[in-house]
């Protein structure tokens, strides 16, 4: 499915090495939730059993990270953001094969999308704790600024300290601001002291869990279409402890998708990538497995998952 959107050229990292990748193995491409950014995928990229593997993809979305903070902010924006990436940045090394997709979150119900238009570029999906049933209302907290100053929130500062100070008087939690901070969302760039880059935007954070953004508008229809009109293999890894999906949410993606397989990681909260690594390592190659024993993944096979 081709769109006259305009899109973003994404910020991201990777662990791209062609002469070690075995050949045939998937790329694999990790897609954030809601106010969060590449760096949460940190561990995972440098997890042996998945970098030594495989080429790993972590992008910021737009507004997310170092990505611009620009519209239209649509989960269909999003989507053809990730396909213009795909396309620029991996199947220009990979002839074209297909990706497994890892969403976490909001990336869930973006990566969701993005599979719904373009069956053509995934040999698989790895849903970690988010349902994509309808939602009917927003369960991320406001913040307590206008929205004219989180428009025009400031994204350098002098200071890590003062970059915290002021995402925490817009109402956003300083223990998260300061996690942002450990895992270089918020940073001193290469300019060094005196240049500190805030990846976290509080219009991004209040825009994307609108009506419009990508978290809430119905998702069913694209997850009809990923359920009968591909034969990918699909995972959904569960938190154990105050996960975001909801048990009719699960039940209904279950009904819908037969051949799910849902997964509820031990010991693990809503970051099930970080809380319980381990198993999410061993269900995404698993995952990327089944995909490439199936022969999904192959640039010869780019029309399989859509037929």
């Amino acid at each position: 499915m081709e769109s006259d959107r305009p899109t973003m050229e994404l910020a991201f990292t990777s662990t791209h090495t062609p002469t070690q990748q075995p050949e045939g193995t998937p790329p694999i491409l990790f897609i954030h939730g809601h106010g969060s950014g590449k760096d949460t995928f940190a561990e995972l990229l440098a997890d042996p059993a998945l970098s030594h593997r495989y080429n790993l993809y972590a992008v910021d979305l737009r507004g997310h990270g170092e990505s611009l903070v620009a519209g239209p902010w649509s989960r269909e924006t999003f989507a053809e953001d990730v396909y213009a990436f795909v396309q620029k940045h991996i199947h220009t090394h990979t002839d074209n094969s297909k990706i497994v997709v890892v969403g976490h979150s909001m990336g869930v119900r973006v990566a969701v999308e993005f599979v719904s238009r373009h069956p053509e570029c995934v040999c698989a999906l790895v849903c970690l704790d988010m349902d994509c049933a309808p939602r009917t209302a927003n369960r991320i907290a406001p913040l307590t600024t206008s929205v004219a100053e989180q428009q025009t929130f400031p994204r350098r500062f002098a200071s890590v300290s003062e970059c915290v100070r002021a995402l925490v008087a817009c109402g956003f939690d300083e223990i998260r601001m300061q996690q942002a901070v450990s895992g270089g969302r918020i940073h001193t760039t290469k300019q060094g002291p005196g240049d500190v880059w805030c990846g976290v935007h509080p219009w991004t954070y209040t825009v994307t869990a609108s009506g419009d953004g990508p978290l809430l508008p119905d998702l069913s229809a694209q997850w009809q279409t990923v359920a009968a009109h591909t034969h990918i293999p699909t995972w959904l890894l569960l938190a154990e402890n105050g996960s975001a999906a909801t048990a009719a949410g699960v039940e209904w993606m279950q009904q819908t998708m037969p051949r799910l397989k849902v997964y509820t990681l031990q010991g693990s909260h809503h970051s099930v990538h970080k809380s319980n690594r381990a198993e999410t390592v061993q269900h995404i190659v698993a995952a990327a497995e089944l995909a490439q024993a199936a022969g999904l993944n192959g640039a010869e096979n780019a029309h399989a998952a859509s037929h």
